[in-house]
């Protein structure tokens, strides 16, 4: 068991991985606690920070919405998420 001065937000990260092993879950733990960037490209040997840098500097951290469904969308002012336009 591991001592109170080791629970932090690494040591939780690192636990739901491995208890939500292959679940979508994963990409949205890492996005809402700012580790995206950092455990992606620190696990992943195709993946460096390079990957998420989008257009006009915004780092790629939200998805992008299809065109399909902005093209549904009747507000035609509605844009597309930063860093994919």
């Amino acid at each position: 068991m591991p001592s109170l001065a080791e629970f932090d937000i690494d040591y939780i990260l690192d636990e739901r991985a491995r208890e939500l092993l292959g679940e979508y879950h994963r990409w949205f733990d890492l996005k809402r606690t700012g580790k995206l960037i950092e455990r992606a490209s620190a696990h992943h040997y195709l993946i460096d920070e390079a990957n998420f840098t989008g257009t006009g500097g915004h780092l790629k951290i939200l998805r992008p919405i299809p065109q399909a469904a902005l093209d549904l969308n009747r507000n035609k002012n509605f844009a597309q998420n930063p860093a994919y336009n």
